[in-house]
């Protein structure tokens, strides 16, 4: 059953959609995976959210080999840890922007809890 859903979703293009709650998107535009999409995504319950991410992955991964051409758009704090490389605080920049800008000003208030 969730081959046969997301096979679906994948020749429509759409299984990076955000608004089947597998993804989300960065105010850039970027994509990275929903932290909530076990409870997300519109088949909650009926299907595993691991399991579609683990098929998804899979997916790509065969495109990739055969040489076809997958345009995602990954944020960069994703496809850092998709290598295994650890991540920084200039990483939270394509994540949340105004975070990134008004953290350091807030580590520089005095007796402020970080």
């Amino acid at each position: 059953m969730p081959a046969v859903i997301t096979t679906r979703l994948v020749r429509r293009g759409q299984a990076f959609n955000p608004h089947y709650g597998l993804f989300c998107v960065t105010p850039e535009g970027l994509l990275f995976p929903n932290p909530y999409a076990e409870t997300a995504h519109p088949w909650q319950g009926s299907l595993d959210h691991l399991r579609l991410f683990e098929y998804l992955g899979r997916m790509v991964g065969k495109a990739i080999y055969e040489g076809i051409l997958v345009e995602l758009r990954l944020a960069p704090f994703f496809l850092r840890r998709m290598l295994g490389q650890a991540l920084h605080f200039d990483d939270l920049r394509s994540l949340d922007p105004e975070l990134h800008r008004s953290s350091p000003r807030l580590m520089q208030i005095p007796n402020f809890p970080c």
